[in-house]
């Protein structure tokens, strides 16, 4: 806090940037570009307002990966209200019917887009399953205790409302579990969670995280229910619900909480570490495939320079996730 308050009464940007840890690399050094040579020789079909939004990604990288992050979600965001634009049922843009529309059209043609995403899955950094865990049973928690809506992140909302069948195994087992460590009540606007045990409060987060991204990775999982027999359920998750998970519950969670203030400045957190940073990079980069994947679905970015972005899902950043399960 104390650096915040120097840097906010006489900022430098020399001393902010030491202040942000990071990993050494340059991704910018290997990144292959999203470009393709057509759009050359036919500027018409080259998507300007996309193209615009990269640069600003290209220019927060590699100190700022939460912020090229939020550049990268605009122009995605900018590729699926094309498909909005172009229909006439549509009468008004939404991010929530775009997603839609953008994830129909890649489970349609997951048989291509498969291979993509399946590499992302699997090294997609544990925090965002902390991060979404705990969204998850907070918004649980403070649904429970009768507060209202607005208390709740439209992150928990969301979860809720996509993914029900999951959501209500949750709550009956880790949801149950969480709510013995918690009182939430209201401190000033925001609900306070006071949670009475934070060593069995970390372990129920850190152990639905681990089941998330096993589910994320194709697994299928058991969970035991905090019922009179204590059964035990098991959860798989399809193609379908995987992509719709990383999309509304990583990444435009991620977008959301950032984008509205809902949260401090990822990177200039108190709380924030290198672990902080390779979270946000490997955001970056599998939005960045996404954007490929959606432009090359709307036959703007060729087969042959999607292939190319392939190359990208090596620069995903891997910890050791020990220390945090």
């Amino acid at each position: 806090m104390e650096q915040i308050l120097l840097l906010t009464k006489e900022y430098s940007k020399n001393r902010h940037l030491e202040m942000i840890q990071r990993v050494s690399n340059n991704v910018m050094d290997e990144l292959e570009l999203l470009y393709d040579t057509t759009w050359e020789i036919n500027k018409h079909i080259a998507p300007y307002e996309i193209l615009t939004q990269l640069m600003d990604c290209y220019y927060c990288l590699p100190e700022r990966p939460d912020l090229a992050s939020l550049f990268c979600w605009q122009a995605i965001n900018n590729s699926y209200n094309q498909y909005l634009l172009s229909d006439g049922n549509f009468l008004r843009l939404s991010d929530t019917k775009g997603i839609d529309v953008l994830l129909k059209h890649i489970h349609l043609r997951y048989g291509k887009y498969g291979v993509y995403l399946d590499k992302y899955y699997d090294k997609i950094y544990t925090k965002s399953y902390h991060y979404a865990a705990s969204y998850i049973l907070k918004g649980h928690v403070i649904k429970k205790a009768g507060f209202a809506d607005k208390y709740a992140s439209s992150s928990y909302t969301t979860f809720v409302k996509k993914f029900k069948n999951l959501y209500n195994v949750i709550a009956d087992s880790y949801g149950k579990a969480y709510e013995q460590v918690t009182a939430p009540g209201l401190n000033g606007n925001f609900v306070k969670l006071n949670i009475s045990n934070c060593d069995k409060s970390r372990k129920i987060i850190y152990s639905l995280a681990l089941k998330l991204k096993n589910l994320m990775t194709g697994m299928s999982v058991n969970i035991t229910l905090k019922n009179a027999t204590s059964q035990t359920t098991s959860v798989i998750l399809t193609d379908k619900e995987r992509l719709e998970f990383l999309v509304y519950c990583i990444l435009y969670a991620s977008r959301c909480n950032n984008f509205h203030g809902s949260v401090a400045s990822r990177l200039n957190s108190r709380y924030a570490d290198q672990e902080s940073y390779i979270t946000y990079m490997n955001i970056f980069l599998v939005e960045y495939i996404i954007l490929a994947i959606s432009l090359n679905e709307r036959g703007i970015l060729s087969d042959n320079e999607l292939l190319r972005m392939k190359r990208n899902e090596s620069l995903m950043m891997l910890v050791n996730i020990g220390k945090n399960m």
